[in-house]
Formats: structure tokens, C-alpha cells, sequence
């Protein structure tokens, strides 16, 4: 269910499921991601899902790097989550790169940012049981997906 390729290391700020891919525009290069506690292994890194109600943040590129081929969302402090509770949540999406954007999909969500902009939006969201996925739409290689119970 969730889709890999390159990543370098994430900062805390990075929400529900760490996925990226090479270095380069055209670079097909693949390798395990990583968080800043380790490798991704699929599963909620810090405990229990999310509340609904909760803060999650979605992060495109990195803040060192906001052109760097990277896509996550986690809780507020950093998790990578791969489950979430039904139920309406705020995200905090930080996009700051002019080559990717941060798209959100599922049962009665589309939301996404520009791709040639710079955004920093925050989206009031309700998500229904399903499966939802997040991706930059000029790179369907950078993408997550969760489950929502």
C-alpha cells in the first residue's frame, strides 16, 4: 500500500506516511526511505493513531531543501502514521518547492496545492473509513497512503 523510492532524512515535521524518490528530476534511482528516527517501516512509529481533532502536517521537499523529491505527512510530533481515526483534522501543509505539490485523495477529499507556487495552507479535513493517498501530481513516484477507521 505505501509507495518508496530515495529519501534522504526527514525533519519532525513530516505527516502520515513517509514516501519519496530520487535525487534528480530525472533521476529513477531507487532506495529505502528514511525518517529522522530510522527507515519507514509502514507502521505508526509513536504509539496510537491520531485523534480526530488532532494537527497533522504535511511536508513537500524538506526545510532545508524544499526542491528535494520528498512527500509525508505525520502527527505533530514527527510519527509517520499510517492509520487514522474517522473524523475531521486540521493540516498544516507546508509546500515551499516550485517543482512539486501536495495532493490529497480519497473518499470525498481533493484538495492540492499549485505547482508552481509556494503554499502554506491549512485544511480542515473529514475523512470517512477508507483508504485516502497523498501525491506530488508532476511526480507519481512521491507518494503515501493511509487507512482511516
Amino acid at each position: 500500500m505505501l509507495v518508496t523510492r530515495t529519501a534522504t532524512a526527514l525533519g519532525a515535521a513530516a505527516l502520515l506516511s513517509l514516501t519519496a524518490c530520487g535525487g534528480g528530476e530525472d533521476d529513477p534511482t531507487l532506495s529505502a526511505p528514511t525518517t529522522a528516527g530510522g527507515p519507514t517501516t509502514g507502521a505508526t512509529t509513536g504509539g496510537t493513531a491520531p485523534a480526530a481533532g488532532s494537527t497533522l502536517l504535511a511536508l513537500v521537499g524538506t526545510k532545508e531543501s524544499p526542491q528535494a523529491f520528498e512527500i509525508s505527512l505525520t502527527d505533530e510530533t514527527g510519527n509517520a502514521v499510517t492509520t487514522l481515526a474517522a473524523g475531521t483534522y486540521s493540516i498544516k501543509v507546508t509546500d515551499e518547492s516550485t517543482i512539486h505539490n501536495f495532493a490529497l485523495k480519497g473518499d470525498g477529499v481533493e484538495m492540492e496545492t499549485s505547482v508552481d507556487g509556494k503554499e502554506s495552507p491549512t485544511w480542515s479535513v473529514t475523512f470517512k473509513a477508507g483508504d485516502y493517498t497523498y501525491i506530488c501530481d508532476p511526480h507519481p513516484s512521491m507518494s503515501g497512503s493511509f487507512s482511516v477507521t
